[in-house]
């Protein structure tokens, strides 16, 4: 996360509710030309401003280590997706098509023990077509309802 600095303290200035009111922070990281900062995110819930318990939970369950003991697991079928604003911002910044990341990515997580790897654009895609066919469903089923 990185936010403007207020002159040469620690206070972080920013237009969020969390951080407007000029909160202070241990383990700040200041850039050489002293304009921006840098803060991990033990000290962004350090503060307890803007993320809620349960958002801190979901981000410790999340951890490394939960992650590589799910891999250890070979009893569970993992399954990865990853969003389609995710895989392009990989793509920009390892300067390579959206179609080479995520064969590299694929790769990457298949050589970790992952070997279903999915873009969540492909979920989008069968939810809709799923929501479609439950609407046809319906509709017919009214038509024949209403011939009757």
């Amino acid at each position: 996360m990185e936010m403007d600095l207020d002159d040469d303290t620690d206070t972080m200035m920013s237009g969020s509710a969390a951080s407007g009111s000029g909160m202070h922070f241990d383990q700040i990281k200041a850039s050489s030309d002293g304009k921006t900062a840098k803060i991990t995110l033990n000290d962004c819930l350090a503060c307890s401003g803007c993320v809620t318990s349960a958002e801190t939970v979901l981000i410790t369950a999340q951890s490394l280590g939960k992650f590589e003991t799910l891999l250890a697991n070979k009893d569970k079928s993992i399954v990865l997706s990853i969003s389609p604003m995710s895989l392009a911002g990989l793509a920009a910044a390892s300067s390579l098509s959206l179609l080479e990341t995520a064969k590299r990515l694929a790769f990457l997580f298949d050589q970790v023990g992952i070997p279903k790897f999915v873009d969540q654009s492909v979920a989008q895609a069968v939810a809709l077509l799923t929501s479609c066919e439950e609407f046809v469903e319906r509709y017919r089923l009214h038509q024949q309802q209403q011939q009757q």
